[in-house]
């Protein structure tokens, strides 16, 4: 006897809700922010009543609500590149703080599928340097 459609769609349901949990679970790790989000009882080691305690843990829920809502449409890929390509180095800033702030809109390209060789990055970074 074959299982029935409502057996099948429950196991998948099933099985895409671990690998959610699952993907969420590393990138929290990768954070840093996985155990704030997941400790249920009070230990001694860390007070979970302290201000960075609680931010800790807001940034965590807010990665978990960005993750489910952050949709990988054209309009978002339209928006980033955007972005990417007005990003012009403030006078008198830090080379090493512009660096980072493609790199970070660079991840954010790779995110929504698009991805950035290293020569176009070359290119954009070189074009927003300023004159000094």
């Amino acid at each position: 006897m074959s299982p029935s459609y409502a057996d099948t769609t429950d196991k998948l349901a099933e099985d895409v809700y671990f690998y959610l949990d699952f993907n969420m679970r590393m990138k929290l790790a990768r954070k840093g922010l996985l155990p704030q989000v997941t400790q249920l009882e009070f230990d001694q080691v860390s007070d979970c009543s302290t201000a960075e305690w609680k931010s800790m843990l807001l940034k965590g829920h807010c990665v978990i609500t960005g993750d489910h809502f952050n949709k990988k449409t054209p309009k978002e890929g339209l928006l980033v590149t955007k972005q990417l390509h007005s990003l012009k180095m403030k006078p008198g800033s830090k080379f090493a703080v512009h660096v980072n702030i493609f790199k970070e809109l660079g991840q954010q390209m790779e995110s929504i599928g698009e991805s950035l060789d290293e020569t176009r990055q070359l290119v954009l970074l070189l074009g927003n340097l300023t004159d000094e």
